[in-house]
């Protein structure tokens, strides 16, 4: 996208709207809901949370928000998983948000052991990562032609 002639990232995402991709077994996205002016991250998904290991949200401004069951229990995963998103999306790591280990928004991964925290929850916000970039990709080239 960023190759992309007249056409860079934040102006196709605001075009957009907001995009979320989830992953366990394929990919999710739609509308937000919103309520009383407020979107909300539940009204993003057609697929049930328990069946997602991480999922994320573009939003038309560009900002990502990581969404993981994972904790950071001071080992830095935080931090890794927000820079996985980044380098799979070509977006800054200032732009990624991550919301981690609240069941409310996030998937209920079970338990949390700090030595295998980032090894089990790496995979999916990268595969999560790489289908919403595939995804813009797709959007940005049918916009384009």
């Amino acid at each position: 996208m960023t190759n992309a002639p007249g056409l860079s990232r934040r102006a196709f995402l605001e075009g957009a709207g907001i995009l979320a991709v989830g992953w366990n077994s394929g990919f999710a996205w739609g509308a937000p809901s919103v309520s009383n002016g407020v979107k909300s991250p539940t009204g993003l998904r057609s697929t049930n949370p328990e069946d997602l290991d991480a999922w994320l949200t573009v939003s038309n401004t560009g900002k990502v928000t990581v969404y993981t069951g994972r904790i950071d229990m001071g080992t830095g995963t935080e931090t890794v998983f927000g820079q996985f998103a980044a380098e799979e999306l070509d977006v800054r790591f200032d732009q990624v948000k991550v919301v981690m280990g609240d069941t409310r928004l996030t998937p209920d991964q079970g338990k949390t052991t700090a030595s295998h925290n980032v090894v089990r929850g790496a995979q999916p916000i990268r595969v999560a990562a790489a289908t919403a970039r595939t995804a813009l990709i797709d959007l940005a080239a049918t916009r384009l032609r």
